[in-house]
C-alpha cells in the first residue's frame, strides 16, 4: 500500500492517481526542478534559487525574492517576469500585492 505521507517524507514527488473506466494507474513524476535542470533551462543563479525555494514554499513575492537573492527591486521584478514569461511560475494578484507560485502545469 502506498502511503502518501511516507512519499513526502522521503522527498519523493506526490503521486497522481489516474483512473478511467477500466484502469487505475499511479504516476510518479520526475523532479524537473533540480539545480542542474534549472541551469540547463538558462535560468540565472537567482532564478534557480527562487525555483528551489518554491519547491518547498507555497509562494514568494518581490520582497521575499529580494531577501532570498540579495537582488535589487528592479532586478527581482525582471527575474520574476522572466520566470512568468517562461511559464515556470504563475502570478496571483497585481503589482505590489503580486505573489508567485509554481505554475500549475509544472507541478
Amino acid at each position: 500500500m502506498i502511503n502518501i505521507e511516507e512519499c513526502r517524507e522521503a522527498g519523493l514527488p506526490e503521486v497522481d492517481f489516474i483512473e478511467d473506466k477500466r484502469n487505475f494507474r499511479l504516476v510518479f513524476w520526475q523532479d524537473s526542478f533540480t539545480q542542474a535542470k534549472l541551469l540547463a533551462l538558462g535560468l540565472n543563479e537567482r532564478q534557480v534559487l527562487a525555483m528551489l525555494f518554491l519547491k518547498h514554499n507555497p509562494w514568494l513575492d518581490n520582497p521575499v525574492y529580494q531577501d532570498l537573492t540579495k537582488a535589487s527591486r528592479r532586478t527581482a521584478s525582471r527575474d520574476l517576469l522572466d520566470l512568468l514569461e517562461r511559464g515556470l511560475v504563475d502570478r496571483v494578484g497585481e503589482r505590489k500585492v503580486a505573489k508567485y507560485r509554481l505554475a500549475r502545469r509544472t507541478q
